[in-house]
C-alpha cells in the first residue's frame, strides 16, 4: 500500500513521480501531528534561506487509487547533511491546521519506521524542528490551478418570491 506523488520540479518540464509508504499497516492508524509542528517548521524555514517552499504537488494517489488531490497536503523532504539520508514525509493536514503522517519514504525510511514504530519517528520530527540548520528541507505543497483551469463560480440563485393570491375587487 502506497501514497503516489507527482511533483513538478521547479524549473523543469515535465513531472516526477515518488511512491511513499502507507503508514497504517506500521502504525495501525495515521498519527495526529500537531500544529505547532508545523508552526515551528515554517518559521524555522523561513530563517534559512537554503531550504525550498513551493506549490509543486501536481496529483496525490492513495493506497486505494484514489484521486485524493483536492485535500491539503505537505510533502516533506529532508536530508541530513551529516548522513545525507533523505526522509520524505507526507502530512494531509487539517482545517485546526493540524494534520495526520500518512506517508513514509523511501524504503529504508518505511522499513525503519516499521522496526522502530511511531515513537523513533515523532523523535526524528523533533530533531528536524530543534537543528533545522543540520537539515537540507525541501516542503512541497499542491499547485495552484491557473486562473484559466478554474471553472468559474456559479451565479447564485435566488428564489422567485412567492405568487400571492389574487384578491377580488370588492
Amino acid at each position: 500500500m502506497s501514497w503516489r506523488i507527482k511533483l513538478q520540479p521547479p524549473g523543469m518540464d515535465g513531472s516526477s513521480e515518488i511512491e511513499l509508504a502507507d503508514v497504517v499497516p506500521f502504525f495501525k492508524a495515521y498519527p495526529e501531528v500537531k500544529r505547532n509542528f508545523f508552526d515551528e517548521l515554517v518559521s524555522n524555514v523561513n530563517k534559512n534561506k537554503d531550504s525550498f517552499v513551493g506549490a509543486n504537488i501536481k496529483t496525490v494517489t492513495g493506497p486505494d487509487e484514489k484521486d485524493w488531490s483536492a485535500n491539503a497536503w505537505l510533502l516533506l523532504i529532508a536530508r541530513e547533511t551529516e548522513k545525507e539520508a533523505p526522509f520524505w514525509l507526507l502530512f494531509k493536514r487539517e482545517k485546526t491546521l493540524a494534520g495526520y503522517l500518512v506517508g513514509l519514504g523511501p524504503k529504508g525510511v518505511a522499513s525503519y519506521a516499521k522496526d522502530e514504530g511511531i515513537d523513533e519517528i515523532r523523535r526524528i520530527l523533533e530533531y528536524i524542528i530543534a537543528f533545522t540548520a543540520r537539515w537540507d528541507i525541501s516542503i512541497f505543497l499542491p499547485a495552484i490551478p491557473d486562473a484559466a483551469d478554474v471553472p468559474p463560480p456559479k451565479a447564485a440563485t435566488t428564489a422567485e418570491p412567492e405568487a400571492q393570491p389574487e384578491t377580488p375587487d370588492a
